[in-house]
This record gives C-alpha cells, sequence and structure tokens, in this order.
C-alpha cells in the first residue's frame, strides 16, 4: 500500500479498535464497524474510492453528493467536487500485468465499484490491452437487448473477441453479461 492509502486505512483499523474498546450498550457500534470494515475493502482497492467516485465521474472527476452529520447527528448531503483522479492502484495495475500476459485468453474480472472498471480498462490500454478488446460490463454500458448478444459472444469466442470483461456481482448474479466494448 501506498502512504496515502495506509494513512486511510490505518485511521479506519484505529476506529474499530476505538469502537472495540469501549462498547457502548446504548449505541450500535456493530453498524460503525460495518461500514469501517466496508471502507476498508474500497481503500485495499483503490485509494480514491473512498473519495465518493462513481461511474459518472470516474475519468474526469466532478460534483457528487457526500452524506455526513451534523453536530445534532442528523444527516446532511452536501456537494463535493472531485478532482480528475489517478486511474491505477497497486492491485490495478498487478491485474492489468497478469492480463496482458496472456491477452488472447478472455479474462473476467469482477469488481463493485463502477468506477473502478472504467479505472481498470484505462491501465488495461496502459499495459497494451487495445480498447476494443476490453468491455466494461454494467448497466451503465449496454442496452438490454445487447446482454445476451455480449454474453454469447464472450462465451464461444472469448479468445479471439475479446481480452478483458470487467463485470460488477450483479452482472454474473443474472447469468447476463452487461457489455459494450469500450473504443
Amino acid at each position: 500500500m501506498d502512504g496515502s492509502r495506509r494513512r486511510k486505512y490505518l485511521k479506519h483499523v484505529a476506529r474499530i479498535e476505538e469502537i472495540l474498546s469501549n462498547p457502548n450498550p446504548d449505541s450500535s457500534p456493530g453498524n460503525v464497524i460495518l461500514g469501517l470494515l466496508a471502507r476498508l475493502s474500497l481503500i485495499a482497492l483503490h485509494g480514491s474510492l473512498e473519495d465518493g467516485y462513481n461511474y459518472r465521474t470516474a475519468l474526469t472527476g466532478g460534483v457528487v453528493d457526500r452524506r455526513r452529520y451534523n453536530k445534532k447527528g442528523e444527516v446532511e448531503i452536501v456537494k463535493v467536487t472531485l478532482p480528475r483522479p489517478q486511474y491505477s492502484s497497486p492491485k490495478l495495475v498487478e491485474c492489468a500485468r497478469r492480463v496482458a500476459a496472456s491477452p488472447h485468453c478472455g479474462h473476467l474480472i469482477f469488481c463493485e465499484p463502477t468506477a473502478v472498471h472504467l479505472w481498470l480498462g484505462e491501465v488495461l490500454g496502459e499495459h497494451g490491452i487495445p480498447r476494443d478488446r476490453i468491455a466494461v460490463m454494467n448497466a451503465a454500458e449496454t442496452k438490454s437487448a445487447d446482454r445476451l448478444r455480449i454474453a454469447r459472444e464472450f462465451n464461444v469466442r472469448s479468445c479471439s473477441a475479446l481480452a478483458a470483461a470487467i463485470s460488477s456481482r450483479i452482472s454474473a448474479r443474472r447469468r447476463v453479461f452487461w457489455a459494450r466494448p469500450r473504443m
């Protein structure tokens, strides 16, 4: 982990340890700990995920809504402007390195945060995978009518048509991949 991700990670681990060492029966610390664990998994994948990047803001940044709590404990929605992110992270680079090592076989890459779908596509491109051989498989990229065709194409011709297909768990759960090769 790089320095920035390590700092974020250690901050959340310290908060979990604090909650566990000072239990409060009048609150629901389990929910807070689950939220912190989810943040840790995001940070482990890419340090910018915790900042709120989504599919719309992944490549260029932009304005997102972020929840926070005011002094009364009420939820507030605030607008936050995110800068253009760095696409790579150690995990994405390692994934791209492995795909580039055998680019003629189809690789299915499952990842929940849709911002990572775009970041990984960029990192794969930097590692020599042609953009027309990368499919991003999610609802934002594909119309309903194309889903079955793309799934069949990947299953039948994966070694010649696509080098990598990036998908979220929901696409796999429906047993039909949502994809559109990126140009």
